[in-house]
């Protein structure tokens, strides 16, 4: 049951995100790596890197998904 709300939760934050967004995001929250090395990783200044991991912070505070997926995109998208 746990696994499953942990799962939830995580699908929820990355529909919240831009795809920039979620890679910072996930690099910086979950893997620990460092603003200048993702700046490095994604071929991005520190600064950008900074900005885009603020926003990405707000957006999953929020809590709201930034955009609506028409459900025929959404069906023809491959599952992982």
């Amino acid at each position: 049951m746990r696994a499953e709300s942990v799962s939830i939760a995580v699908l929820v934050v990355l529909e919240t995100l831009t795809p920039l967004e979620r890679a910072v995001f996930v690099l910086h929250e979950v893997f620990a790596y460092q603003h200048p090395e993702i700046a490095a990783m994604l071929e991005r200044g520190p600064a950008a890197i900074r900005q885009l991991a603020h926003r990405a912070r707000e957006h999953v505070r929020a809590g709201h998904p930034r955009a609506r997926i028409d459900r025929r995109t959404q069906q023809a998208t491959p599952r992982w």
